[in-house]
């Protein structure tokens, strides 16, 4: 069965937009005090914005707990087929989302009008390699949205092995990669010592950021022309993605489909340009209503119109760092200030482990990147953060910084992705590792055509 997805056009004027969200917040609002769960903290003589302004927000673990013990607290009415999705627990315990069909088909529509702004055509041959199973929906997801844009899909998936990969693109002749960096970067440079040749014209991602030195050598080894990413969550689905002229982390807001704020740690909007907590309330899902609801992740507004000349918002993505880390009684960092303070280095992927020192924290940062100097990076965090610094001084914590081989962190098999935070300083017993391998990087060759055999 076919359906036609023609609510393409986002609406043309801010002012526009801001109207058709309403009308969608305010049926979202209406449905969502129908359910147990929002019916006592959502005011009830209020509407739109308003009522918003004066809705606790949402934490995960709330969520998750009332979806996992008592689901029936957060429906607004009658279930009707569906789907049903799960994170995969790379930041958090994982959580299960109910969607109805009317929402699939909803979110569908929403995807199509984004694909179609980052820049896919009916002409293109799109290499599908997002995640599928284990109530993983990635792949199957984009499969609907290209075969409603009328694209032609090769749905690959995350485990394609390189050899099979060139072989099908090649013949293909594939123009779009959809993928997660963490899980494709390495198999690309494959490829790329096999038949120098290859590329294609314009790179989408999502599930973990991508380096400036990867998009670098993307441009200069695969010919790529575009490279966009486009940022989701699993509860929500996607809330921003990258028209031709957004640059770094920046991204447009899905403002007909997702509404988005950055608030401060009590819940309060923060000021234009100031970084805060993301937080979501989805304009389409009325069956398990989302309102106000903390994904987890940071960023900031930015206060500036772009090129494009799209009425959507604009956002610097921050990603995860929502996490606080105690290392010891004097010594104490946010995540994203530790990432932030190495980010400029351009690691391929990147963990944060914490191992017992004494009574405190042994520190330690592994990152990929055949271009990084340990030392150097370890340098940057003691002077960009003093707090760090001066409680090695006193050695009252240790920090260390492991330069990896490209692939060593172990990824998820379901979604290709790391864990960010692994804190082992209270786990008994053995560990395993959180390495792929225990040895060092590999020398030239090891890692090189040999394991594309069979590619023609």
């Amino acid at each position: 069965m076919s359906m036609r997805y023609e609510s393409a056009p986002a609406a043309r004027t801010a002012r526009e937009l801001r109207r058709e969200v309403v009308g969608r917040l305010d049926r979202v609002l209406t449905a969502a005090r129908r359910a147990e769960y929002y019916a006592g903290i959502l005011p009830r003589d209020a509407t739109g914005f308003d009522a918003l302004a004066l809705a606790p927000v949402t934490t995960q673990k709330a969520y998750s707990d009332a979806m996992m013990t008592a689901p029936e607290r957060l429906k607004s009415g009658e279930e009707h087929g569906g789907v049903v999705l799960q994170t995969g627990g790379t930041s958090g315990e994982p959580k299960f989302s109910i969607y109805s069909g009317a929402e699939i088909r909803e979110m569908i529509r929403s995807g199509v009008r984004m694909l179609s702004l980052m820049g896919v055509r009916k002409e293109h041959n799109v290499a599908n390699c997002l995640a599928i199973g284990e109530l993983y929906g990635g792949l199957i997801t984009l499969e609907h949205e290209l075969l409603e844009l009328g694209a032609r899909s090769l749905p690959f998936g995350p485990h394609v092995e390189p050899a099979f990969f060139l072989n099908a693109a090649r013949r293909m002749r594939i123009d779009v990669l959809f993928a997660n960096p963490l899980s494709f970067m390495h198999k690309l440079r494959k490829i790329h010592e096999v038949e120098p040749s290859f590329g294609f014209e314009l790179l989408l991602y999502g599930g973990a950021g991508l380096s400036p030195v990867d998009a670098d050598w993307l441009r200069t080894h695969m010919g790529v022309r575009r490279i966009a990413s486009v940022i989701a969550s699993v509860d929500a689905l996607q809330f921003g993605f990258q028209c031709s002229h957004c640059t770094g982390n920046e991204h447009h807001t899905l403002d007909d489909f997702n509404h988005v704020e950055i608030v401060d740690d009590d819940g309060r909007p923060v000021e234009e340009g100031e970084e805060g907590r993301i937080v979501l309330t989805s304009l389409y899902r009325t069956l398990y209503p989302l309102v106000r609801y903390d994904i987890g992740d940071r960023g900031r507004f930015l206060d500036e119109a772009c090129a494009c000349g799209l009425p959507y918002r604009k956002i610097e993505f921050l990603g995860r760092g929502g996490e606080f880390l105690k290392l010891s009684s004097d010594a104490t960092v946010w995540v994203h200030q530790l990432v932030k303070a190495f980010s400029d280095e351009g690691p391929s992927a990147m963990q944060i482990v914490l191992d017992r020192y004494k009574h405190n924290a042994h520190l330690v940062v592994r990152l990929e990147g055949a271009h990084l100097d340990e030392r150097e990076i370890r340098r940057k965090i003691l002077e960009r953060l003093p707090v760090l610094g001066k409680s090695v001084e006193r050695g009252s914590i240790l920090v260390s910084v492991d330069v990896l081989a490209e692939g060593a962190l172990l990824r998820s098999e379901r979604t290709g992705k790391v864990p960010l935070v692994v804190d082992r300083r209270f786990k008994t017993g053995s560990e395993p590792s959180a390495l792929r391998e225990a040895g060092a990087r590999p020398h030239a060759g090891e890692d090189g055509a040999a394991a594309l055999e069979g590619a023609r």
